[in-house]
């Protein structure tokens, strides 16, 4: 955790992928839930005071899927332990834990897809380069659009 503070996620995102890309064919992440603080994380088998913020890991995600070739980069999130999980499980997304791993598992596959079709600007969910009528999105090289702010 030391090295989050002193460094930053941007950095070690762009330290993990230097090194990961330097003379591989493949990269291939696992990656324990325990990494992250117990508040944001409680359901593991072995809960770490002291590590990542939800927002950190999202962070972290985000960059990490725009470092990577998408068909030569695979991801696994583990330790994920619903029975341990201290929230309510009975919510939609089965507590805070999982509610945390599905949320890293979407903007990693919504990130390698952005990264696919060579889009790297903006978060998964809202790319830069995107024209939205309704619910349809048409994705262009063209000049970026304004983006209309979220309620």
């Amino acid at each position: 955790m030391l090295d989050v503070e002193e460094l930053g996620i941007d950095m070690i995102a762009k330290e993990i992928a230097d090194r990961a890309n330097d003379g591989t064919d493949a990269v291939y992440l696992s990656w324990d839930i325990d990494s992250f603080d117990p508040s944001y994380a409680p359901g593991t088998g072995e809960p770490e005071p002291n590590g990542l913020t939800s927002r950190e890991g999202i962070r972290m995600v985000r960059l990490l899927s725009k470092s990577f070739d998408p068909n030569r980069f695979a991801m696994d999130l583990v330790e994920v332990a619903p029975a341990y999980d201290v929230s309510d499980n009975s919510s939609y997304n089965g507590g805070i834990t999982s509610g945390l791993g599905q949320r890293l598992i979407i903007e990693l596959l919504a990130g390698l897809s952005l990264t696919k079709r060579g889009l790297q600007d903006g978060d998964p969910v809202r790319p830069h380069n995107y024209r939205g009528t309704g619910n349809t999105y048409h994705f262009s090289d063209g000049p970026r659009p304004q983006i209309p702010e979220r309620d």
